[in-house]
């Protein structure tokens, strides 16, 4: 009994390795997270000093429409430590036509 235990706590173990692995290989490095909310994904920025909505949208390629559906507070302007929610988009594929 106590070797299943222990057997999946280091599944458990290495899954979490495996994830937090992920996660920061996808996410810039001044992110904080990742979350969904109603099926749309979401970084979890911080917002440091002198940063705007333009460079935010720039940095993860969003319009800053999109950034401000999202976090209706952020049209008054942003603050320090603000966390906004930035709507994630996956990187297209590249198609190649050999034609």
């Amino acid at each position: 009994m106590s070797f299943k235990i222990v057997r999946l706590a280091l599944l458990c173990a290495f899954l979490s390795m495996q994830f937090s692995g992920w996660a920061l290989s996808v996410l810039p490095m001044d992110s904080i997270g990742i979350e969904e909310r109603n099926g749309k994904k979401f970084i979890l920025h911080r917002v440091d000093a002198k940063e705007t909505l333009y460079g935010i949208s720039k940095r993860y390629n969003v319009s800053i429409d999109d950034i401000h559906a999202n976090n209706p507070d952020a049209a008054s302007g942003l603050r320090i430590a603000d966390v906004i929610r930035v709507p994630y988009k996956e990187k297209a594929k590249e198609v190649v036509n050999n034609a």
